[in-house]
């Protein structure tokens, strides 16, 4: 299937290593993946495909983050570095604006995004969404437990960017 991509930075090539291209990270789409969860749908059932899809997603998601100790200035310091698009994959997958940056709340818009572009070209936006969208809850979590995604627009369901805050959750005393 030839890529009907519309942003022309989504088109420049990407030097991986054979190592990489073996063994890619999971937030990589492919139709592997795609293939795997159709085939998972028709054998159990689209619900229980799609829980073990996403719990497995939710499990690689977790693992791939490393718990953060320290105040909360610190810690949304460092979640906002991790969440800024700066490697070449990032950079170039997504177009994003921060909206909101303060101590304890970070707001950030999406307003292109390639997975959804790749999910939703491959006819699969609902596994995408499982696979990619769905996991930053999981991500953020394991980051730090006091820090809480709230979210309700996402470019793979449809909608016309991803609205994305992340706050710090006090102890209630």
């Amino acid at each position: 299937m030839a890529s009907t991509a519309t942003n022309p930075k989504w088109r420049k090539k990407v030097n991986i290593t054979y190592e990489e291209y073996f063994n890619p990270p999971w937030f990589i789409p492919h139709k592997g993946i795609v293939k795997i969860a159709k085939e998972l749908e028709k054998e159990l059932g689209k619900e229980k495909a799609h829980q073990i899809v996403s719990r497995c997603a939710d499990e690689l998601a977790t693992s791939n983050m490393s718990a953060r100790e320290g105040p909360p200035k610190e810690i949304m310091e460092a979640w906002r570095k991790l969440i800024e698009p700066t490697s070449p994959i990032f950079a170039h997958a997504l177009e994003t604006e921060f909206i909101d940056d303060t101590p304890h709340t970070v707001k950030m818009r999406v307003k292109e995004c390639l997975w959804a572009e790749s999910f939703r070209e491959m006819g699969a936006a609902d596994i995408g969404f499982l696979w990619e969208c769905k996991t930053d809850y999981a991500a953020a979590t394991a980051f730090h437990p006091k820090l809480k995604l709230w979210r309700d627009k996402t470019l793979m369901q449809g909608d016309d960017c991803c609205e994305f805050c992340w706050t710090w959750e006090e102890d209630d005393k």
